[in-house]
């Protein structure tokens, strides 16, 4: 798949598997129950992602693998085999699970058996919606790719995840019709917004936080939808809200309660030949500002009328963004859940599986032994 603007100036990205291929050369496959002696072996740097990115790595054009290997020798024999071709790992993880290996066999005519066990590759965690859990930085660098390589070495839910990404980038870059006006200014619109609001960085966010509530509550939405991390968004969010926005607020509510000020402010509206005559509207605006500043702090009298329901533009904006909330903290709370109960049945799985095999192992030892003395 791949993204035509500008295709050779944008980096490949693979997203993949990474195994440790163990060969062993035999004269021909065991039997059922047959043990038989290779001719040779050795352990290679290996896996079809991997591979694919050591190929692009080579020719010395910008290479990202995204993967995850495991803290043993396998994932340190990865690393070093994929660094040492130039493919770049900021993205590759490294998990708990062990690298995934293939056990490939080969025959004297060049034919071979493979044996794949997935490890690492196959361990990506799965959200209730069916799609693995990419990072945000990994997120970023698929959308700027030019060319993205996939697989099937890893779960078909990571390949859908990055297709749909890659899905929503095509609509975007996709021909539009010119016949109609309104359609082709709709598209560029949201072409252009799409492209500035990917790049949310820590002066955006910290803008759209020391103003109005609505602008950061877009930004917050934002980065919910394009994954920007929590501290990415969290701290820009502290500074302008706790420190840029209330020192505006503070700053205002002086202008308009300071008279000394607001008359030193006419003063210099009227010595400006420009400005002189929005003096009149300046102050008349100032003095409606004050009396809806006073009458939103008045205390209510005992006496009053109980306050009717509001449905303005503000009350039904904020009641949005509180359902928004509550479904956001619903969803992290029904993940973190889901997540420790996958985690407790994959223990379960190991432990069952461990069992089995031990008892395996352990009637197979009987059996041998029966053998050898008949």
């Amino acid at each position: 798949m791949s993204n035509p603007t500008r295709a050779t100036d944008l980096p490949v990205v693979v997203v993949g598997s990474a195994n440790a291929d163990i060969y062993v050369e035999i004269d021909r496959l065991p039997k059922e129950g047959e043990t038989i002696a290779a001719r040779g072996g050795q352990t290679l740097a290996g896996g079809k992602g991997a591979n694919q990115a050591a190929c692009a790595g080579r020719l010395s054009h910008p290479t990202y693998f995204v993967g995850q290997v495991g803290k043993d020798a396998h994932g340190s024999l990865m690393k070093d085999a994929l660094s040492s071709c130039g493919v770049r790992l900021d993205y590759l993880n490294t998990v708990s699970d062990p690298t995934g290996h293939a056990v490939v066999m080969l025959q004297p005519g060049g034919q071979n058996s493979i044996i794949i066990v997935g490890g690492a590759n196959v361990s990506w965690p799965i959200l209730e919606d069916g799609m693995s859990c990419l990072s945000a930085n990994a997120q970023q660098i698929i959308r700027e790719a030019g060319i993205v390589l996939l697989q099937r070495e890893v779960p078909n839910s990571l390949n859908l995840e990055v297709a749909k990404k890659l899905e929503d980038l095509e609509q975007l870059n996709a021909p539009v019709d010119e016949s109609g006006s309104v359609s082709v200014w709709m598209m560029r619109l949201k072409c252009w917004f799409y492209t500035k609001s990917r790049h949310l960085n820590f002066f955006t966010i910290l803008i759209l936080a020391s103003v109005p509530n609505p602008l950061f509550d877009l930004a917050g939405i934002m980065c919910g939808q394009l994954a920007v991390s929590f501290w990415r968004f969290f701290t820009p969010t502290m500074i302008g809200k706790a420190i840029i926005k209330t020192h505006i607020q503070t700053l205002f509510i002086i202008l308009v309660c300071n008279n000394q000020l607001v008359e030193w402010l006419v003063w210099i509206l009227n010595r400006i030949p420009a400005l002189s005559h929005t003096s009149a509207h300046f102050m008349a605006k100032l003095q409606s500002l004050r009396e809806k500043f006073d009458s939103s702090h008045m205390i209510p009298s005992g006496t009053s009328k109980a306050q009717h329901w509001n449905f303005s533009f503000a009350f039904m904006w904020n009641t949005f963004i509180w359902l928004m909330l509550m479904g956001f903290f619903s969803k992290i709370i029904t993940g973190t859940a889901q997540d420790f109960l996958k985690e407790r049945h994959r223990i379960a799985i190991n432990a069952l599986t461990s069992e089995e095999n031990s008892k395996s192992y352990s009637a197979n030892s009987k059996r041998f032994s029966a053998i050898q003395k008949r």
